[in-house]
């Protein structure tokens, strides 16, 4: 069902629970009913919950009356303005415009919408801001689907932000008409931050370096290097990298430190609190007002703020008070990886960590701290873990000692780093402290990758369905009630809902082993496809593929972790063919395969018909453009599913298409429909 045909019911389904909210309340004040106020109270947060989905459906741009959407007259102009950060690549910038006005026909209408716009960068120079008005040529396209199976939904991400079209400049079709930023606190609070990552990069000795103090300081992860996000991903200390509740938290302590037990006395509880919120929002506003700092900025003010003016504080009542806000100001909040990990983390940390921390009372401080980062780090883990297993297939066996060095060097780069910004206009004190800022840094990166060295490092291939990683987090209540009430039930019940979640392992590994697939990916200017069966998957692509490591990467990689395949291999076309698949060099110069009954013909080369009438493939898989001729081979190609890979130009594309569809024979292009998924019967 459509989003539109359920806000009726939905509206009619709140005015229900508004009345029987009202109901219940009355009759549990006048009766002073405890059971009919929790029922008032569950009544009341549906309420809310349905109220949540129409304010979100209602502000959805797609639900605006005036927007981008198709018409007969295309659009050839439009004008908007620059809506949010800028990201950089060495190649690229992009952001996200609000457009305001289009021009259709030769007349130029009004229009409401965001596009994600792409300019190629021909120099340093940035060449827009956050605030212009530009006015660019041409017309933005609704962005795709994947074409891959469990490939990044990029189209789901941008609609997070309500956004649905994108467009890519090759060169400077555009030109800043104007300057008009639709927040003024953020324009300024994004200019304080450029302001800002210059003085750090004039301090810092070393570029890589730099890319990771940006990240971690400022929140700017476009200069991170691959290698090491890859590394701290497999580490499990990725969180260490980007501005989030654990540097808040820092700052926190830090601050704690410095203003000391006299702040908590009666007079000066009002200055305390006036500090810390002036600190945490001066933090905020240097990292450009980034959701992950207000998230967590939020949370410890409010934990200031019951405690100065002298409220009951229910540290998991703060903790829901801050989600409710972030998620009033933006609901999709709630479907954002960081935002669930990051709440996940803090909930975990709040109830497993005083748990784990009794069990042992070091006596020295250095002790004490260690076991509390310790403690600390599996209890966020724990929480954290069936959604990490759930989008990353991979566990790091190492997080524990990987966490206590990463936590523990990062929080002193943290302290060093703000230091720097904060006496960045003082001469050589900002040079030293880069010096200083450089080797925490690289400490870390070297303890991490000694930490990778060791034997297993990450478990990887781990699958999990959403029903699995329901039932995993239904074990880690259970756990947690167990330990709380230290009753023998719950431990009964967690038993039995582990043996629901083996069962449901069990069938989907044996389903898994019956899979025999052949998949064609759609891989742009390369040729890629794979023979999977059960476990294990064999990938066959050709030289272009292996020239951009971000093709297996970002395609193959995410599909093969969701089938769960534990053997794999890669060949290249054209050099090595393995055993398993039996191959033929035909006389015209193309190639044949085989595997499970299915017969496949690579063609590279302009097709022979009578070749083709004996060889009478299953797929004809057409790369690199070339020539044929369709009549001539119509008849032999009659029980033939044509395959259009992405070597192929799109006028080409479009125009063997056309000939083939006339001529009556199945054509495939996986430039249109995405990869070619299919599933053949297992042979015994």
């Amino acid at each position: 069902m459509q989003a539109n045909e359920l806000a009726l019911p939905v509206s009619l389904l709140a005015g229900l629970l508004l009345v029987l909210y009202l109901f219940l309340y009355y009759l549990s004040r006048k009766n002073k009913s405890v059971h009919l106020n929790n029922l008032a109270g569950i009544t009341g947060m549906l309420l809310l919950a349905a109220a949540g989905y129409l304010v979100t459906h209602t502000f959805t741009s797609r639900q605006q009356p005036v927007n981008l959407a198709p018409s007969n007259d295309a659009i050839s102009h439009y004008v908007g303005v620059v809506d949010d950060y800028i990201t950089q690549k060495p190649t690229s910038v992009s952001s996200i415009i609000q457009v305001k006005a289009v021009k259709r026909a030769g007349t130029w209408q009004p229009a409401a919408g965001k596009v994600r716009l792409t300019i190629k960068r021909a120099q340093e120079i940035m060449p827009f801001r956050y605030g212009a008005v530009l006015l660019v040529k041409g017309a933005p396209e609704p962005v795709k689907p994947p074409l891959n199976p469990a490939q990044f939904d990029y189209r789901r991400y941008l609609a997070n932000s309500q956004v649905y079209y994108q467009q890519y400049l090759p060169g400077p079709w555009f030109i800043q008409v104007g300057y008009e930023p639709g927040n003024r606190l953020k324009a300024w609070s994004i200019g304080v931050r450029n302001y800002l990552d210059d003085r750090l990069r004039a301090a810092m000795p070393s570029e890589r370096e730099y890319g990771v103090a940006a990240a971690l300081l400022l929140g700017i992860k476009d200069f991170l290097p691959e290698d090491i996000k890859a590394a701290y991903s497999q580490s499990g200390t990725m969180h260490v990298l980007a501005v989030s509740g654990l540097h808040v938290g820092v700052i926190f302590y830090v601050l704690n430190l410095l203003l000391g037990k006299w702040s908590r006395q009666r007079g000066f509880k009002w200055f305390r609190f006036l500090v810390l919120l002036g600190i945490f929002g001066s933090y905020a506003f240097v990292t450009a007002l980034s959701a992950s700092v207000l998230r967590a900025v939020g949370m410890f003010l409010l934990l200031v703020a019951a405690e100065t003016f002298r409220r009951q504080t229910n540290i998991y009542n703060t903790l829901a008070a801050a989600a409710f806000f972030l998620l009033l100001y933006n609901p999709y909040f709630l479907i954002e990886v960081g935002f669930q990990l990051s709440f996940l983390a803090v909930l975990g940390i709040l109830y497993f960590s005083p748990i784990f921390e009794s069990w042992l009372a070091p006596e020295t401080y250095v002790a004490r701290f260690l076991w509390k980062m310790l403690c600390a780090s599996v209890a966020a883990q724990l929480t954290t873990l069936p959604l990490t297993l759930y989008y990353f297939h991979q566990f790091p066996v190492y997080f524990l000692a990987a966490n206590v060095v990463a936590i523990t060097v990062s929080s002193g780069a943290l302290v060093v780093g703000l230091l720097l910004l904060a006496l960045s206009w003082l001469p050589m004190v900002p040079v030293f402290l880069g010096w200083v800022l450089t080797g925490l840094l690289r400490f870390m990166h070297e303890s991490n990758a000694w930490l990778l060295q060791a034997p297993f490092p990450v478990i990887e291939g781990i699958s999990l369905t959403t029903l699995q990683t329901w039932v995993l987090y239904g074990l880690l209540g259970l756990l947690g009630l167990f330990f709380a009430r230290k009753k023998l039930i719950y431990f009964s019940l967690f038993a039995g809902v582990f043996l629901l979640f083996s069962s449901l392992k069990i069938k989907a590994t044996n389903q898994r082993q019956a899979n025999q697939l052949l998949v064609v990916y759609q891989v742009p200017r390369a040729t890629a496809l794979a023979f999977i069966s059960g476990h294990q998957g064999q990938l066959l692509a050709d030289s272009a593929f292996y020239t951009n490591p971000k093709n297996h990467q970002y395609i193959i990689q995410p599909h093969w972790q969701e089938l769960g395949l534990t053997v794999t291999h890669t060949d290249t076309l054209g050099k090595k063919i393995p055993e398993t698949i039996p191959a033929m060099q035909l006389p015209d110069g193309n190639q044949l395969l085989q595997w499970q009954g299915v017969k496949i013909l690579l063609c590279r080369r302009p097709l022979d018909a009578q070749t083709l009438q004996k060889v009478k493939p299953t797929y004809l898989l057409v790369s690199n453009r070339p020539y044929l001729a369709v009549d001539a081979l119509a008849p032999a190609l009659k029980n033939t599913t044509v395959i259009l890979d992405g070597t192929n130009s799109r006028p080409y594309q479009q125009r063997v298409e056309q000939k083939l569809t006339k001529a009556g024979i199945n054509c495939y292009n996986l430039n249109k429909s995405g990869a070619l998924v299919q599933l053949l019967p297992l042979k015994n």
